[in-house]
């Protein structure tokens, strides 16, 4: 009886071993599988965090040089180098000269019709004497009403803020009229310089040449408060001792 009990108990044993056997080669085909495909998971989340990273650094350099070029391209308009101002002045020679032709072809068209009408010759340079100033004037407005109203917008955003500095000043005026940054420096620049020409605008350093970034400008009401936020000039201190009586 004691030996068919053991031998049964042999017989369970060896079973359960197999089992045992056999359970930890498949939990090894399991884990060993399960790792795998970790690791490929892994590899993939690396290799997509590196074509990220990669886009963001072109985005990022691609970025900052839209920006660069902006921001340079913005000052050479709103703050141009001699070579501009001296391009500028041309242009503005140019244009008087064309506006000079304009002006005397109105008025030998004027003098040409009023021959026809059989005016006398007393009468031809009367009347060329009276429309000459008429459309020099006429021109010199149109001119104005170009410049005139970004110079209203620059006073009214000084009279809103106060005394600003000139690269500020040009950021309002872009929001002001819905431009983004820089888009048309051109109008900035006259209106402000019409401004600074008629003493309806005042700036930190004077009002002859066009100002720098950090130069501030303000209307003539706020001179005073525009003198509080000028650097203060250092006095030196007196040394030497105190003569004896």
């Amino acid at each position: 009886m004691v030996e068919a009990f053991n031998l049964i108990s042999a017989v369970i044993s060896t079973v359960l071993a197999v089992v045992a056997l056999y359970l930890s080669i498949v939990f090894y085909r399991m884990s060993t599988s399960e790792a795998q495909r970790s690791q490929k998971s892994a590899d993939d989340i690396a290799a997509s965090v590196q074509r990220l990273e990669a886009l963001f650094s072109s985005l990022y350099s691609d970025t900052f040089s839209m920006m660069r070029e902006t921001v340079t391209d913005m000052r050479a308009h709103a703050w141009p180098t001699e070579k501009s101002s001296n391009r500028a002045k041309e242009e503005e020679r140019r244009d008087s000269e064309v506006l000079m032709s304009a002006q005397k072809d109105i008025v030998d068209s004027v003098s040409e019709i009023s021959k026809r009408l059989g005016l006398a010759e007393g009468s031809l340079d009367a009347l060329k004497a009276q429309v000459d100033p008429v459309v020099h004037e006429a021109i010199e407005k149109a001119r104005r009403s170009i410049h005139q109203p970004a110079k209203d917008i620059l006073v009214d955003i000084l009279t809103n803020n106060g005394p600003t500095r000139a690269a500020r000043l040009l950021s309002l005026y872009d929001d002001e009229t819905g431009q983004s940054s820089g888009t048309n420096p051109e109008l900035f620049r006259s209106g402000l310089l019409s401004g600074l020409k008629d003493g309806s605008i005042i700036s930190s350093v004077g009002n002859s040449g066009f100002p720098k970034a950090g130069d501030i400008l303000a209307i003539p009401e706020d001179q005073e408060r525009m003198n509080l936020l000028l650097p203060k000039k250092s006095v030196p201190a007196r040394s030497g001792r105190r003569k004896e009586d």
